[in-house]
């Protein structure tokens, strides 16, 4: 993984990670030094929520917790009454700028589920509705429990996987020694979509996972070089695979 090979021109070569994802989202722009390239392996669905639910879950919580874009645009299409409008704690400035202005927005100074944890203490939230996935990378909620901030998780969508592999998918999935998965269920849906090259890629390539969850799900599954990255970042990733 440290040696850095040259191209004809002279300059070295960039090491490639590939991403693998479970849902759709902007593509990933290169860092220096690396090629970015990212492997779908799951789709998302809306769950359904009743009024009634999500307003009484706003009644008895001091803040909302939105950690992903899909989240921020399904909280900005609802029709909420004032009296149940909360402050809402984002993961990133890109995420608060989908939700209307409506909603007092608190952004932390780092992006990622465990700064958003942290800001809700640190404004005296310590009830907080989370409104995400059915499936959670574990970062907000575990930084919560050390905090002693209480988290109501509501799913508002679920993640599936999809088809299969693209013959695309496969060859990128070869071409790199350096994996990054997001989320737990990226790990289970790239190892249920191709077995065997999940097994070959787990015993010869190097896994950050993004989370705790995440972290656990690939070494259940028997990846052996498995590190945890500091942040859900692109940036704190790549910090994880150059650390060593």
């Amino acid at each position: 993984m440290n040696g850095r090979h040259r191209t004809e021109s002279g300059l070295p070569e960039r090491k490639r990670l590939v991403v693998v994802r479970s849902g759709q989202a902007d593509p990933f722009e290169d860092l220096p030094g690396w090629s970015i390239a990212t492997v779908v392996v799951g789709k998302q669905e809306d769950v359904h929520l009743p009024d009634q639910i999500l307003f009484h879950a706003l009644e008895r919580n001091q803040a909302v917790a939105i950690t992903s874009p899909r989240a921020a645009r399904w909280l900005g299409a609802r029709e909420i009454p004032a009296k149940f409008l909360r402050p809402v704690i984002v993961a990133g400035p890109a995420t608060g700028a989908l939700i209307p202005d409506r909603w007092t927005k608190l952004v932390p100074e780092y992006t990622g589920g465990a700064a958003v944890a942290r800001m809700a203490l640190e404004h005296g939230h310590v009830l907080l509705l989370y409104l995400g996935a059915q499936e959670t990378a574990g970062t907000l909620e575990q930084q919560a429990k050390t905090l002693g901030v209480i988290v109501e998780h509501i799913p508002i969508y679920r993640t599936v996987a999809v088809d299969g592999l693209t013959t695309s998918d496969r060859d990128t999935l070869d071409s790199s020694r350096a994996f990054a998965f997001l989320a737990p269920s990226a790990v289970r849906f790239l190892a249920d979509a191709d077995v065997h090259r999940f097994e070959y890629l787990s015993m010869r390539t190097v896994a950050v996972a993004a989370g705790e969850a995440t972290r656990e799900q690939l070494r259940e599954l028997g990846w052996r070089d498995v590190r945890a990255s500091a942040g859900p970042t692109l940036q704190e990733i790549v910090q994880t695979l150059e650390a060593k």
